[in-house]
């Protein structure tokens, strides 16, 4: 994966942590239970292997398909699509802690292989 993929990948990953964050219940209790340090945790995790989420789903689709697939007929780019990119955006954030380690375990014994 290229630097300039994973950085601008990662703006999108911080976007999502921030709304993640703002809009989590934190309530009014003075203790600080488990779960309110865990919620940040996890959705810091999710931000740094969104990239690799994404990376993952897109290498999939695209062994199947082609990049002209994705911009033909239903998947013209309009403003409807725009729709489709959130679901997936999010879909990519929410599951980027499995994702995310599928996509490095493999490209890791990919590098193995050929090395």
């Amino acid at each position: 994966m290229k630097r300039d993929y994973y950085l601008k990948n990662l703006m999108w990953g911080i976007l999502f942590f921030g709304l993640s964050v703002y809009n989590y219940d934190w309530g009014s209790s003075v203790t600080i239970a488990p779960k309110l340090i865990l919620h940040p945790i996890v959705s810091g995790i999710n931000t740094l292997l969104f990239p690799f989420s994404k990376r993952l789903i897109e290498n999939i689709a695209l062994h199947y398909t082609t990049k002209e697939f994705w911009s033909r007929g239903l998947l013209m780019e309009t403003s409807g699509k725009n729709g489709a990119y959130a679901v997936f955006y999010l879909f990519c954030f929410f599951f980027a802690i499995p994702l995310g380690l599928i996509y490095l375990i493999f490209s890791h014994f990919k590098k193995q292989h050929y090395s």
